[in-house]
């Protein structure tokens, strides 16, 4: 019975090669979809050599959760609604472009099959399909790839971010072995399956032909020893397919691809001093009259498979070096911590029920905006599906992804076709990173409720601040800027 009332609230959409399932109000979403998963397939195809015949995609609410996930067991994709912040994934003009063919590459690429396990697979099931056996580092690099040539202007390949840690990795020689590559890792940087295979994937295409990609896919396809020996020994499994295909074995393709990237690095601007060591990630900064306060995310590993992430808010000060927590949390912030007298705020995620997914069981994620004296106890202020907050003066200011609003008020200060990443305060008034549909991040000044355009360019525009009468911006045409 629940399975049947479950299925009442969804709708499905059908095309040549894809069904669409989604709840109703995510109707345009689902056209979108199918629409672009129909007009880059043969794109996404002609990369792996493989033509699926028919993919299920499911489009889920998950509240202001952003992901996408596909599976070749029982080959299915699932797209999550709310399109990314400009701290996740900064180049995403348009989200379901993206996340539609990231994910569409993953089925293409790990259901190819051919030849003896193409019977195995129809004898005994989609576990003898030898692609699926690929490390994490090509299972995620040929979907960067992908997803990078849609455009210049968007994919992790085209927005700065990648290129500026595979380099400063490869700088201090930091760049791990291609176990490490593909291992559920506790250090910098935890994206190194897309970042390394990324960059390698590009790499392969630059040396060798793009026309390379879907040959070594195809020659591992074919092979019967995967699963079976060709696991246990690389040389009867990936390593068979590489000298087939490149006269090298994967590793010592990817030990070229590390030294080219070493050369690359040796060219490169890096800054002269850091002020932080010790890894991980320090992100979202804002400034204050003690300090710089940014958020601090470092993981512990308890065991195999248990990685636990450890959220801290932290002051920094640049004279001493020193850093101060403020906070801890086990949630993930999402907006910018802001410190005003003696009380620090932050908005993270948290689960709330009564979305319409599968994946959660009709759990979603929403924005908690937390309030924390910095010598004593904290409090929740607000909750609901906020991307970001400021204050002007004494006024807290929220916006969801679509509208701004006072605390406290129903009624919007700004709502309109702009689709909103950031909002912040200045003597100047409220600043936002914003964008058109299908544009990247273009920066706003809103006045009297009215969004001002100051900064537009096909590359996302992020990180807006005031200095004085300057403006001083991000701007990633390919590298940080």
């Amino acid at each position: 019975m629940i399975f049947l009332l479950s299925f009442l609230y969804w709708e499905a959409m059908r095309s040549e090669h894809f069904t669409v399932f989604y709840p109703p109000e995510l109707r345009k979403e689902a056209e979108r979809t199918i629409s672009y998963l129909e007009y880059y397939k043969p794109l996404v195809d002609s990369l792996t050599g493989n033509s699926p015949r028919h993919v299920p995609v499911v489009i889920e609410d998950m509240g202001i959760l952003s992901n996408g996930f596909a599976s070749a067991i029982n080959p299915q994709v699932h797209l999550f609604s709310h399109p990314p912040s400009p701290f996740i994934l900064t180049s995403t003009p348009d989200w379901w472009k993206l996340v539609s063919v990231h994910e569409y590459t993953h089925i293409s690429h790990l259901t190819h099959t051919r030849g003896l396990p193409l019977i195995m697979k129809f004898l005994w099931g989609d576990l003898f399909q030898p692609n699926i056996y690929s490390p994490e580092w090509i299972v995620e690099g040929i979907t960067v790839y992908a997803e990078s040539r849609l455009s210049p202007y968007g994919g992790r390949l085209n927005d700065g971010y990648l290129d500026a840690v595979v380099l400063a990795q490869a700088k201090e020689n930091k760049l791990t072995s291609p176990v490490r590559a593909s291992s559920d890792g506790v250090d910098f940087p935890l994206e190194r399956a897309y970042f390394y295979g990324g960059s390698f994937m590009r790499w392969i295409s630059e040396v060798y032909g793009e026309n390379s990609l879907s040959q070594f896919f195809k020659n591992y396809a074919s092979n019967p020893l995967v699963p079976g020996i060709g696991n246990l020994i690389p040389i009867l499994g990936i390593d068979l397919a590489s000298l087939f295909t490149y006269h090298h074995t994967l590793d010592v393709l990817y030990n070229k691809w590390r030294r080219e990237m070493r050369l690359r690095a040796k060219k490169e601007r890096f800054p002269e001093k850091k002020l932080t060591s010790g890894g991980m990630y320090r992100e979202l900064l804002s400034s204050s009259p003690c300090g710089i306060c940014y958020v601090k995310r470092s993981y512990d590993k308890g065991g195999v498979f248990d990685r636990r992430c450890i959220t801290e808010i932290v002051l920094f000060n640049p004279q001493s070096k020193k850093e101060r927590v403020l906070a801890r949390t086990t949630s993930w912030v999402i907006s910018r911590p802001i410190i005003r007298e003696d009380k620090i705020y932050w908005l993270e995620v948290d689960l709330k029920k009564g979305y319409k997914n599968r994946t959660l069981v009709g759990f979603g994620a929403e924005g908690v905006l937390v309030e924390k004296e910095i010598e004593g106890k904290e409090r929740v202020i607000t909750r609901g599906p906020y991307v970001s907050f400021t204050f002007l003066g004494d006024t807290l200011f929220l916006a969801t992804r679509h509208a701004v609003y006072r605390y406290g008020e129903e009624i919007p200060v700004f709502e309109g076709g702009l689709e909103i990443g950031e909002i912040r305060g200045t003597e100047k008034g409220i600043l936002m990173v914003a964008r058109e549909k299908g544009k990247n991040w273009d920066i706003y000044i809103l006045k009297k409720g009215k969004p001002v355009l100051l900064v537009s360019s096909p590359y996302p525009d992020v990180d807006p601040c005031f200095y004085g009468e300057f403006l001083y911006f991000s701007s990633t045409d390919g590298r940080y800027n």
